[in-house]
């Protein structure tokens, strides 16, 4: 599912569909050709993220588990597939992990996509290394963690979690001082949410919109980033 979004209110909220069912799925098969790796760089530096209109996956990795599942076009695991969307010219991606042994894997709810989050960032640190003049925009969510009347988990087959917030939030901060340089600083200190960046401070870097069940990490930018328009749809 690819979705343009503009930094304004809620990056990448779901929508009521779900990723099987539909029959318009062209984009779905077909992204696109691999030649749009530095659209931004005639973009003026002093826009405001908010200004934009950014195109985005939702569940960006979501290409194991069936219909159900799968939301993307599957370009290979470890990372491949955001590769693939990168050169294509999504911006914005929405990234579901799981703590699992200190590491983020990641998931579609219980479902492993056969990646971890080191892959998500050295993906994203080679690219805008390479593409200087791109900026990438991350929705961040911890899954299993969502608990229903009884405590017990919503979104992972009721698995048992032992996983708090305060050990997700110290897990994404050690990924943030392994990759220095690559976020967007002001949107992981974790000591209150930064303001909407200009283009031009985010330009060759990763910033965190936000990171859903980390409550009280103040992470993100101040004003999230709302889906405004959906642009392909999965099966």
């Amino acid at each position: 599912m690819t979705v343009c979004v503009a930094p304004g209110a809620a990056l990448l909220t779901p929508t009521a569909a779900g990723a099987a069912g539909s029959t318009n799925d062209d984009s779905y098969h077909n992204l696109g050709a691999p030649d749009r790796n530095e659209w931004m760089w005639g973009v003026a530096s002093n826009t405001m993220l908010s200004d934009m209109s950014i195109p985005g996956t939702h569940d960006t990795l979501s290409i194991h588990g069936g219909n159900y599942v799968e939301t993307q076009e599957n370009y290979g695991d470890s990372g491949q597939t955001l590769r693939a969307q990168f050169d294509r010219g999504i911006r914005a991606i929405d990234i579901r992990v799981r703590s699992i042994g200190g590491k983020f894997t990641i998931h579609h709810a219980s479902y492993y996509q056969k990646a971890n989050f080191d892959d998500v960032l050295k993906k994203t640190r080679d690219f805008l290394k390479a593409n200087p003049h791109e900026t990438i925009v991350m929705r961040l969510r911890a899954e299993c963690l969502d608990k229903d009347e009884k405590g017990s988990p919503t979104d992972c087959k009721n698995e048992p979690e032992n996983v708090t917030q305060e050990q997700i939030r110290s897990t994404f901060d050690t990924y943030v001082k392994e990759y220095p340089g690559l976020f967007y600083a002001h949107s992981v200190k974790g000591d209150g949410k930064a303001g909407i960046p200009r283009l031009g401070d985010g330009r060759g870097k990763l910033v965190l919109a936000g990171f859903d069940n980390a409550e009280a990490g103040g992470y993100g930018i101040r004003t999230p980033v709302r889906a405004t328009a959906e642009v392909s749809t999965a099966r």
